[in-house]
């Protein structure tokens, strides 16, 4: 009966995916899946196919990991990137409601509840958005979400294959987007103080992980002299965050100033003494003014919690653009004038925002409620989870943050949210006549 429930739950997921092509189809007759960033992963990947090399207006890329545009690559050979990619990205939001539901009931061993962490991702509506856009947000939460299934059952099991699979996954997980390079290790950390009997099989998962990310710091620096794991970092703290901060000092516009720091970066020649530039720029902007920037940090931390994301529904319909919209408004009005704006002059995207943002808030209070029945059932576990919600929350913070940062956050707040919906679920079952 149970294992009748779960495919279920897999089926309303598929449907609820693929209803939104259908959606797209009839209302306006094209999707748009192709978002601003879509190029910098479809150019890598178009060369990796026609070409054999990872590149970018025929010089190796470096600013891009390989592991989104290698499934883009996929793609195009099966068919094409437009006709391909949205079914292997609902494919892989299934395999994270898959380890949703097996991580969830490894922590609490009950079904009914590993049935409604599972269901809550089933229709949790970032999960649906993003598996129909071209950016590497499906694929990354997929290998940080097996990744973590596999080590959760590590855990249990101190079996030395699933930790390496574990380590494996995070290590793809990275090479998708590096903001999960320091996972493995942290959590490779917090294995080792905790389970002494296993340290041999943590000290060589170690070096694993040590080679895997570092080969890829090899390849850029024999390709391009760069000596980074991905030139994406430097350019976020010079573009995004030194820019912020100077728009800001200097009271002009937030597109503007980021304009003028990119033309000033692009007089640097070489890439190695470009991006170590902007590197330092960026540190440099961050050290002298703090305190401000501590400030902008948090709030860029308070968007992707509140952020609700009803804008991207639209972009996908074509009925909002899909850059120049609310984000840069925000940066250079607030959050209040940006909400009365949205009032006074889209009030269907006002109330749009407001029904997922009680959808949201919905998830949230669920997930406080059950954070008890979770640390009562594996602390160790429960906080590792915690760990990651707060790892990628803290580094989600900045002048471009929005709800887009918390799509890796979203499953594990199922998983908290689990035992409450299972508890009621218990519950109707035992009223029932």
């Amino acid at each position: 009966m149970r294992n009748r429930t779960l495919l279920i739950i897999v089926t309303l997921a598929a449907l609820l995916r693929f209803s939104l092509v259908f959606m797209a189809a009839h209302f306006s007759g094209e999707m748009h899946i192709f978002l601003p960033d879509s190029p910098s992963y479809v150019e890598p990947a178009l060369s990796l196919m026609e070409e054999g090399s990872f590149a970018s207006a025929g010089e190796a890329e470096i600013i891009r990991t390989p592991g989104y545009p290698l499934l883009l690559a996929v793609a195009e050979f099966l068919g094409g990137i437009e006709s391909v990619i949205i079914p292997l990205q609902i494919l892989l939001s299934l395999l994270t409601l898959l380890a949703v539901y097996g991580i969830t009931l490894t922590l609490f061993k009950e079904k009914s509840i590993a049935l409604s962490a599972a269901a809550l991702y089933a229709i949790e509506p970032q999960a649906i958005y993003f598996s129909h856009v071209v950016l590497s947000e499906t694929l990354f939460t997929a290998l940080l979400l097996l990744g973590l299934f596999c080590f959760v059952r590590w855990q249990e099991s101190l079996r030395p294959g699933e930790l390496f699979g574990a380590m494996l996954l995070f290590c793809a997980a990275a090479y998708t987007r590096p903001i999960g390079l320091f996972i493995p290790f942290l959590l490779l950390g917090l294995a080792f103080w905790q389970q002494k009997e296993a340290r041999r099989s943590l000290v060589a998962a170690c070096l694993l992980c040590l080679c895997l990310i570092g080969a890829w710091n090899m390849r850029n620096h024999r390709v391009s002299g760069y000596s980074g794991f991905s030139a994406v970092t430097d350019i976020n703290l010079y573009a995004y965050q030194g820019a912020a901060i100077a728009a800001q000092n200097e009271g002009k516009p937030y597109a503007q100033m980021q304009q003028a720091f990119l033309q000033n970066a692009e007089q640097i020649a070489g890439k190695n003494e470009r991006y170590g530039w902007m590197r330092s720029e960026g540190l440099r902007l961050i050290g002298e003014n703090f305190f401000s920037y501590s400030l902008m940090h948090i709030k860029g931390m308070a968007r992707t919690l509140v952020d609700p994301g009803a804008t991207d529904y639209l972009k996908f319909f074509g009925a909002y653009p899909a850059r120049g919209g609310l984000l840069t408004y925000a940066l250079d009005h607030g959050l209040m004038a940006t909400l009365k704006h949205l009032l006074e002059n889209k009030p269907g995207l006002f109330w749009s925002n407001v029904l997922c943002g009680l959808l949201l808030g919905l998830y949230y209070l669920l997930a406080l409620l059950g954070f008890k029945e979770t640390l009562g059932s594996n602390k160790i576990l429960c906080l590792l989870l915690v760990g990651l919600c707060c790892y990628f929350w803290t580094l989600s913070g900045g002048p471009i943050s929005l709800h887009r940062f918390r799509h890796p956050i979203m499953p594990l707040l199922c998983i908290f949210a689990g035992p409450v919906l299972g508890r009621v679920w218990q519950l109707k079952r035992a009223l029932a006549p």
